[in-house]
């Protein structure tokens, strides 16, 4: 009787089996063809890693954006890289579910209660104070930022929702005076009317619309940098298209298939691509 009755149920608990492995089957192809293109969005004022396209300002393109194309390249998922408004409400859009993912974010314990990081990160992004050329904070430093504290009795400026990792963001929390705007330009143009002292923000995309706004003789950054960070793609967890498949794929190509110096490569062509475009734009 011990034997018969646990034969019908093996073959019963095969057959279970079987028809799970069918619908999950089913279930998996179906979301392959919902999520045949994925929609990333991110810090629109971040040249050479993303900005909005002159020609179509409701598309992205940067580094971020090359890069992310080649990675998905491989399982036939076409990118989306859509403009959603300021850094701010492209955060806003992930942690809705209204976009897959960003192409670009530094690590916040914050964020990672609605978004996914994929390791290993794109690059490491350095970020500095940004003061006036003849500020008092420059004069008296002579150029150097040993320590935060010294920014302490000082205003700074930087964008709505900017990180600039969790150690320094814990630091500013609890000690400094940082008013937050919706925009790079806008923040330039409070640094440059006395309404702060400072400005933080990332090197290279602050240097880059530091001289399409033509303050290179206006403005400096000090040094060292406050810190240096990592820039992640990540994908929304509320998004129907954040699956193991894809991420697991962007992390194979970033581990395999690319290196710095290739990364390198591709920001160069697009550091110079953005000098061509602000020649023609006025800020």
């Amino acid at each position: 009787m011990l034997h018969s009755y646990f034969i019908p149920s093996l073959r019963y608990l095969s057959a279970m089996l079987a028809l799970l492995c069918l619908s999950l089957q089913s279930s998996l192809g179906l979301a392959s063809a919902n999520c045949s293109t994925l929609t990333f969005s991110g810090n629109a004022e971040y040249p050479p890693m993303l900005w909005q396209d002159p020609s179509d300002p409701g598309r992205l393109m940067g580094t971020a954006v090359e890069v992310l194309q080649m990675a998905l390249e491989p399982i036939h998922v076409k990118l989306d890289a859509r403009y959603e408004g300021p850094w701010s409400r492209a955060q806003s859009k992930a942690q809705q579910g209204d976009i897959d993912g960003l192409a670009g974010a530094f690590y916040t314990r914050q964020r990672t209660r609605y978004l996914d990081y994929i390791e290993p990160p794109l690059t490491t992004i350095p970020s500095v104070i940004f003061v006036p050329w003849n500020s008092k904070m420059l004069k008296e430093t002579g150029g150097r930022l040993d320590q935060w504290d010294q920014l302490k009795t000082l205003r700074g400026v930087t964008l709505i929702n900017n990180s600039f990792g969790q150690e320094f963001d814990s630091y500013a929390n609890r000690e400094l005076d940082i008013q937050s705007v919706r925009s790079i330009t806008l923040a330039f143009k409070t640094l440059l009317a006395g309404r702060s002292d400072y400005l933080i923000y990332e090197l290279q995309p602050g240097l880059a619309y530091s001289d399409a706004m033509g303050l290179t003789g206006q403005v400096r950054f000090l040094a060292p940098e406050i810190n240096s960070e990592r820039l992640y793609y990540t994908m929304a967890k509320a998004s129907p298209c954040n699956s193991v498949a894809v991420k697991q794929q962007i992390a194979h190509f970033l581990s395999t298939a690319i290196d710095a110096q290739k990364i390198e490569e591709i920001s160069l062509k697009y550091r110079r691509l953005w000098q061509q475009q602000v020649k023609r734009q006025q800020y």
